[in-house]
């Protein structure tokens, strides 16, 4: 047998490589896929305490418009104008709905300083899915506390 010919063992210990290297690779993507509904959920809920506290802190209205078709939000600064657009959010998972506790559609998250008795509070849950999993954001409207 020639010294450039590879043997049967080396072939097999190279197609072994492979295959470990390709399980990896497969496994950390499946895993990354999987925290992308946590991360998106985390990431909502830190928007609406930011501004919570904002509303708070300059006695403003914040408002989070929800777009399911989009699987995204947009914050605006009082009304929904184009010049009050603060930021605009895509969600990497589905946007399945936004309610209120009666579990009526709702598109809107307003978010107003505290004590403001002359409007009242939004409680709002929203819906995010990946394949089969979902989790919900809730949001309280007397408290403004979010959690996910």
């Amino acid at each position: 047998m020639s010294k450039q010919a590879a043997t049967l063992i080396e072939l097999i210990v190279a197609v072994a490589i492979i295959l470990i290297v390709g399980a990896t690779v497969g496994l950390s993507s499946g895993i990354a896929n999987r925290k992308q509904l946590e991360v998106d959920a985390k990431s909502l809920v830190a928007d609406i305490w930011l501004y919570r506290e904002l509303a708070a802190s300059r006695r403003n209205t914040y408002i989070f418009d929800f777009d399911t078709a989009a699987d995204s939000y947009e914050i605006y600064n009082g009304s929904v104008a184009a010049g009050n657009l603060l930021k605009a959010k895509n969600f990497r998972v589905d946007l399945v709905s936004v309610t209120n506790f009666a579990g009526a559609a709702q598109a809107q998250l307003t978010i107003r300083p505290p004590y403001n008795a002359a409007e009242p509070a939004d409680d709002r849950i929203v819906n995010l899915t990946q394949g089969s999993r979902s989790r919900p954001v809730t949001v309280f409207g007397e408290t403004g506390n979010a959690r996910d």
